[in-house]
């Protein structure tokens, strides 16, 4: 790294010492800061970067760009309930899973590239060979507007009384829209309105951690490229991850981790999923991050990958 400006951003530069030396196409690679979305557009605009991440205020502008792309990384965000609130038993809990609209969600209101989620496991881990762990599993979580009033209704026969539900989000742009959807979406489709107490990140999970809850919205970024990154976080009995620690559910996820066969180690790992949210709805997944950016056309082979470091320029080159 040859310039360093926390404010401003960094420049590298390429090293003929490095073992590769010979694979690095440029000289020097600069990255700028520019926190404010529509400057970062303009500079892009007016040609003093080749890059730049689309804010969804400005990402239907430049759908049909030829500059235009989108990616998306292993972040899934997610409703986490707490399965011991009084206010909601399984049936409620499904309900209020059944009655959002990932779709509209991803592409619709965020619009930055975001993909629905079809349950924790974000779209594109691994799974096997020849299908990713999502495609292996299906939908866990999914819309379904008519099913969700059965399970509604199903609930509040059980609890004996409609309960006035809260859902705890984080401040910030990745929950405020997502909890405003989330609240029109329970409105329309359930009937029911729903309180949002939002929270700086730390104080919500403090408060996930301290005391119970309705239910949460939260994240989490994989580690690395298995279903084993997501679902062992809910073999925890902690507030934060819901109270949840079923046994079996702990069985399975130590069994998988166990498990020396890759293809009996995936059924553990498809099976846990499957009873962590279609059974027991202790969770269910809202969408995976994603980005909408320009790039200039003559930027060639700049790689960004999903987990680990984001962004690789040892192959990228300028091609005019």
């Amino acid at each position: 790294m040859t310039e360093f400006d926390l404010a401003v951003g960094c420049a590298v530069e390429r090293n003929p010492n490095y073992w590769d030396s010979d694979a690095v196409k440029l000289d020097k690679v600069v990255w700028r800061v520019i926190t404010d979305g529509s400057a970062a557009l303009n500079a892009y605009q007016a040609g003093e970067i080749d890059r730049v991440n689309l804010s969804s205020t400005d990402v239907a502008l430049f759908t049909s760009d030829p500059e235009f792309g989108t990616y998306s990384d292993f972040r899934n965000y997610y409703m986490q309930f707490d399965t011991q609130s009084p206010n909601m038993n399984v049936n409620l809990r499904k309900a209020v899973s059944l009655a959002i609209d990932r779709d509209i969600l991803a592409y619709g209101v965020l619009g930055t590239g975001a993909a629905p989620a079809g349950g924790v496991v974000s779209v594109g881990i691994y799974g096997n060979t020849e299908k990713t762990f999502r495609e292996l599993n299906g939908p866990v979580s999914r819309f379904d507007p008519d099913l969700a009033k059965e399970f509604w209704a199903k609930g509040i026969e059980e609890l004996g009384a409609e309960p006035k539900l809260t859902m705890l989000t984080a401040t910030g742009p990745d929950f405020d829209d997502m909890a405003v959807f989330i609240q029109d979406q329970l409105r329309t489709n359930l009937g029911i309105e729903v309180t949002i107490n939002a929270m700086t990140q730390k104080a919500r999970s403090d408060t996930m951690n301290a005391q119970h809850y309705d239910f949460a919205l939260s994240a989490w970024g994989a580690d690395y490229d298995d279903a084993m990154t997501y679902l062992e976080l809910w073999t925890s009995t902690s507030g934060y991850r819901g109270y949840y620690g079923k046994q079996e559910y702990i069985d399975l996820v130590t069994s998988a981790l166990l498990e020396p066969d890759p293809a009996a180690r995936l059924q553990y790992m498809l099976d846990a999923e499957k009873m962590l949210i279609e059974e027991d709805m202790a969770i269910t997944g809202l969408y995976d991050r994603g980005f909408s950016y320009l790039q200039r056309p003559y930027v060639k082979d700049l790689i960004f990958w999903p987990v680990g470091t984001p962004v690789e320029v040892k192959y990228a080159d300028i091609v005019k």
